[in-house]
């Protein structure tokens, strides 16, 4: 141990070797940031000696990472967002916030949560909520992470082998999705009628279950779906729908939260395509405002899974 330079990453370091990686210009950075160069000369040649490893190759005329900087890099940008997340954090308990909640979310329950936030929010003002969207494979893949302290999701997407506490939120239907006065809103659906209408999907790795349900149903009825397009998230497709650009199936409950007026919802009927959602958590959880949104939740979700 030599030091200062033996103690490891500091976040000023990370600061100026996360600037400097983009900008690759010493007087630049500088400028930047505000310091004189000679400052970010010495940050840099303080994290190299303490990592043991250059991290740009530097020359009269340019400035490029090494490979070994250039696999620091990502892992800077994440050590950086969460010191900033902590700052605010930190920030909004010292300006009087009593809490703080972290909720991930499929869209489709942003109906069912808009209501059980409001109630949230009007017994406990000064907890603050963080709310991150996902697609149905963020969704399983944020369950694997501990960022999150309650999860709403589809109730088939719950990790197997316990571990989780849940309630059931609500439930919705595949419905097909057409365009505003598209003529096959005008009348009760038959699939026939959909075997030359240009389809709208998820992409499977994004939504496969969702994905294979499509085509399960599609399937029973007779027919392939021609797909136009394919989209990561189904917000896209709803959009995409909305535009005139083709049909798709989807849960219904997302066309009454986006774009209503621009979109016509057409229930299947000759089938079940009914999904019911859950809020679940980590039963050994710590955080007290976690508590505090289910006690809501729980007074806004009705017995038969239908919101209050």
């Amino acid at each position: 141990m030599r030091g200062k330079e033996a103690t490891g990453m500091e976040i000023s370091q990370l600061s100026c070797f996360v600037t400097l990686a983009n900008i690759l210009n010493f007087r630049q950075t500088a400028r930047q940031l505000g310091v004189s160069q000679s400052s970010v000369s010495r940050e840099i040649g303080q994290l190299e000696r303490s990592l043991g490893v250059t991290l740009f190759s530097r020359s009269s005329r340019q400035v490029s990472l090494t490979e070994e900087g250039a696999a620091l890099l990502p892992y800077a940008l994440d050590i950086l967002s969460t010191a900033q997340s902590a700052e605010l954090l930190v920030g909004h308990f010292r300006e009087g916030a009593a809490g703080h909640l972290y909720i991930s979310a499929l869209t489709t329950c942003s109906s069912m949560l808009t209501r059980a936030l409001d109630s949230f929010f009007s017994r406990h003002p000064d907890v603050i909520v963080d709310v991150a969207f996902q697609t149905a494979a963020g969704q399983t893949a944020a369950m694997h992470e501990s960022r999150y302290d309650v999860h709403l999701l589809q109730q088939d997407m719950l990790p197997p082998g316990g571990g989780w506490d849940s309630m059931t939120t609500h439930k919705d239907s595949l419905a097909l999705v057409v365009p505003k006065g598209h003529p096959l809103a005008q009348q009760p659906l038959d699939f026939r009628a959909l075997e030359h209408e240009r389809f709208i999907l998820s992409q499977e790795p994004c939504n496969t279950d969702l994905y294979r349900k499509i085509m399960a149903i599609c399937a029973a009825h007779g027919f392939v779906p021609s797909i136009m397009n394919r989209y990561d998230k189904l917000e896209s497709v709803l959009l995409a729908v909305s535009a005139g650009l083709g049909v798709s199936i989807m849960p219904s409950a997302l066309p009454s939260v986006l774009f209503a007026n621009s979109v016509d919802v057409v229930p299947i009927t000759d089938m079940d395509t009914s999904r019911s959602y859950i809020a679940a958590w980590r039963p050994d959880g710590h955080n007290p405002s976690v508590r505090l949104f289910l006690d809501v939740l729980r007074a806004c979700v009705q017995p038969d899974g239908g919101v209050s």
